[in-house]
């Protein structure tokens, strides 16, 4: 797990100093924030990286890599669009001289991370954008579902929740992921991203959590991570609390586990 934080840490500073350049709007977000915030780096039992991005500037910052591809190697970005077997809608920056083997999860080519949560329009007040979020949860769902391998019991909370879910399992792969994907993107192109106080990561996320206010992502802060500065969303306390209520205390110790399902390896004719 130290190996692939300090990959992906690598992966974040590339983006990091892309950005800076660019003049590119990011933020550390979710249990990457409160890895800043709480432990100044990395959360000890987690390998994630995970920003978000208004939706203008990650299309610039994909255009920048698309114009630097051999300049920016090992990193390209790894997404639906250049990589249909990619299983995810959201995007991820990876370093291509590593292979990930993801248990449940057919083989993509993908290597070790960093996720970028593209940020859409999603209307004017935080009631608006939350609400957006939850009639649009069950697409992102339903999207990860359609591309497991077979149907694994846990994670799933709730008994009837359990009960139910082979039924939808079947439904799912019977209607394939490129139903859902379509359903939500018509959803995410009704809502006008500059006409929007707020902003969401409608496209993945399965939670109110990521809505923001578009003014504090315009007005960032600086948090450090691992000895280097870099911005965030304002309003921490805010959004960190509403996402997961007390998160400058960690959870108990048997919670405090590695919860990525794959092993990454070194690909043999790197040097």
């Amino acid at each position: 797990m130290e190996e692939i934080q300090k990959i992906s840490f690598d992966i974040l500073k590339t983006i990091k100093k892309i950005c800076d350049t660019e003049n590119l709007k990011y933020g550390l977000a979710f249990g990457t924030l409160i890895g800043a915030v709480r432990h100044k780096g990395y959360i000890p039992w987690d390998d994630d990286v995970d920003i978000i991005m208004p939706r203008p500037d990650f299309e610039k910052l994909m255009k920048y890599f698309e114009d630097n591809y051999e300049e920016l190697q090992p990193y390209e970005p790894w997404n639906r669009s250049k990589h249909p077997d990619y299983p995810y809608t959201m995007t991820r920056i990876i370093d291509n001289r590593y292979i990930l083997d993801v248990d449940n999860e057919k083989p993509c080519g993908m290597g070790i991370f960093v996720d970028i949560y593209v940020l859409d329009g999603a209307g004017n007040t935080i009631d608006e954008a939350r609400s957006l979020l939850e009639k649009t949860r069950k697409y992102p769902s339903s999207i990860f579902l359609a591309t497991r391998i077979k149907l694994k019991n846990g994670g799933t909370k709730g008994f009837w929740k359990n009960i139910l879910k082979p039924f939808f399992f079947s439904f799912v792969k019977l209607m394939g992921r490129e139903y859902f994907v379509k359903k939500l993107y018509n959803i995410i192109s009704l809502h006008d991203y500059n006409n929007s106080s707020y902003l969401a990561c409608i496209e993945w996320d399965n939670t109110t959590a990521s809505a923001t206010a578009k003014a504090d992502i315009e007005n960032p802060v600086e948090v450090e991570f691992n000895g280097e500065k870099f911005k965030a969303a304002a309003n921490i306390d805010f959004y960190l609390s509403h996402a997961y209520g007390d998160y400058m205390t960690p959870p108990p110790p048997h919670d405090r586990v590695y919860h990525h399902l794959y092993k990454a390896y070194k690909k043999v004719d790197v040097k």
